[in-house]
């Protein structure tokens, strides 16, 4: 294989590229220091980046991203000599956890579905201790009235709804559970069967309005929608939304302080092969390997080189650091969406909600769902003792405008939002919460729009020469299983340069076989 300029011009244009690329102004943020989550330290600094230098150390492997994408890139190469550089203080992404008063709660994801293959074989190897979420799991808040468990067999039957609407609703949730029973939307995309496949093409309203589900039954789906995809159904992939909610409905799994406790048990098992508090700056390549320049911890720029690099960071991040893409990537990049999103968790000085179910979805409220942050310590049980200390965790989604709010609001703002809700679902809870601490992620996750999964991930997911890719963006699907498989597969795309001896066609031929049986695609 051949590139068509020699390494040293490579590196010389490269550079050229990113001295251009790096003059925006930063964004400015005045309330910073009132929220908690990822600090945008790409956007919100004015210093100038480090220029690449001298190569202090090799590696096979150069992974640049700590959450669950790079994470799982990591687990896969055990046997190289790899490393994860990580911006932030902590690794997990927006999987992240924390604790107040002996109550562990999530900042960010809360949970991840029922494993399978390449998840379930993940899992165990990372020996994660996840228990299955006790029932009541999803229900729902509709008009001053409480449906415990709204999805399963139990509870979809007495949902607020008559006659034919009905009998839709409960014809749509018994074929989404086919769907789950049957792995017809089992993740990857490819491994989609074909009439899953083919629900890309439309909106997850039209396809829902064709099931005839009535508006009442969408703005009730519409509540759950943009926690998991930043927006709602009118602008969301019928295919993404199709494998969520069987999932859902096939139960899910968490820990103790939600996807956080995940990522921190993971970061655990590899972390002699992390460095914290690295932010990658620039990568680019030559012929020969792969350079990859970092502000450290130290506050100094260093470069160290990989024969081959992962990049698992969010992909609108991609083109800063890399500015010599291919140009059918970065126009892909360029026409991806990102919905902003933001996490509340509110600290009560006493038991103000704890037998209304690990999640419910709330109607007309700022945030869109509760989650009792300790249903999972207790398995599911209310509270003995009322006047412990309690966390409910609230979910607000902002849409791709969101940020502008995140930005200009400062942490009183949100918190009167947020209180003014509750107070209509927990009369007299005001005077009862010590505190609420908010959690921003301005990038939250890619839009799944129509036709993404068919048109944008192919494109997302294809190496550049030593490069690849990984992320949820990647493999489509805004969740904690399509980042493990896109680290998956760019590990095994890694190994193709890592060869130490060129292995026979008896070999190559086992190694495709492999993959295809992981993916369940025989």
């Amino acid at each position: 294989m051949r590139v068509s300029r020699t390494p040293v011009l490579a590196a010389l244009l490269a550079l050229l590229s990113f001295a251009c690329s790096w003059s925006a102004e930063p964004i400015r943020d005045p309330s910073r220091k009132g929220f908690g989550g990822e600090t945008c330290i790409r956007c919100h600094t004015s210093e100038k980046p480090p220029a690449p230098g001298l190569v202090e150390e090799t590696f096979d492997t150069v992974i640049v991203g700590g959450g669950m994408a790079g994470l799982a890139a990591l687990h896969y190469l055990p046997d190289r000599k790899a490393v994860l550089l990580e911006a932030e203080d902590q690794a997990g992404g927006q999987m992240r956890m924390e604790s107040w008063r002996g109550k562990r709660f999530s900042q960010g994801a809360a949970y991840l579905v029922g494993a399978y293959g390449i998840l379930q074989d993940f899992y165990n190897s990372e020996k994660l201790p996840v228990v299955r979420i006790p029932e009541p799991e999803n229900s729902a808040w509709i008009g001053g009235k409480y449906y415990p468990a709204c999805w399963t067999h139990e509870g979809r039957g007495k949902m607020p709804w008559t006659g034919q609407a009905m009998k839709n609703w409960l014809a749509f949730l018994e074929e989404m559970e086919k769907v789950n029973n049957m792995n017809e939307s089992n993740q990857p995309f490819e491994a989609f069967t074909w009439e899953q496949q083919q629900l890309d093409d439309i909106s997850t309203y039209d396809w829902l309005k064709k099931k005839g589900l009535t508006e009442e039954m969408i703005e009730h789906f519409d509540r759950y929608i943009p926690s998991c995809f930043g927006v709602e159904s009118k602008d969301l992939s019928a295919a993404a939304f199709a494998n969520y909610i069987s999932g859902e409905i096939g139960g899910n799994y968490t820990m103790e302080g939600g996807m956080g406790a995940v990522t921190n048990h993971i970061y655990k098992n590899h972390k002699r092969n992390i460095r914290l508090g690295c932010r990658v700056t620039h990568v680019f390549q030559t012929r020969d390997d792969v350079r990859v320049t970092y502000l450290g911890p130290d506050g100094r720029g260093h470069t160290i080189r990989g024969r081959t690099a992962i990049l698992a960071v969010p992909q609108n991040l991609v083109p800063e650091m890399m500015p010599d893409l291919p140009q059918e990537k970065k126009d892909v990049i360029a026409g991806t969406r990102y919905a902003a999103y933001t996490v509340a968790n509110v600290l009560c000085k006493e038991v103000l909600w704890d037998d209304k179910g690990y999640d419910t979805w709330t109607q007309g409220t700022f945030f869109r769902d509760i989650i009792d942050a300790d249903w999972i310590n207790r398995k599911g049980k209310p509270h003995t003792n009322k006047k412990q200390p309690h966390v409910l965790t609230l979910y607000i989604p902002m849409g791709v405008d969101g940020m502008k709010a995140q930005m200009e609001w400062n942490p009183s703002v949100w918190k009167e939002k947020v209180l003014t809700d509750l107070e209509t679902i927990i009369p007299g809870c005001r005077e009862k919460i010590e505190d609420v601490r908010f959690y921003r992620w301005g990038h939250s996750m890619h839009v799944c729009e129509p036709g993404f999964l068919k048109k944008a991930v192919p494109v997302l997911r294809k190496p550049y020469y030593r490069v690849f890719f990984a992320g949820a963006e990647v493999e489509g699907l805004p969740c904690n299983e399509s980042a493990i498989f896109s680290g998956y597969f760019a590990a095994r795309g890694v190994r193709t340069w890592l060869w130490d001896t060129v292995p026979g066609a008896r070999g190559l031929l086992k190694g495709a076989l492999d993959m295809r049986l992981k993916m369940g695609l025989d």
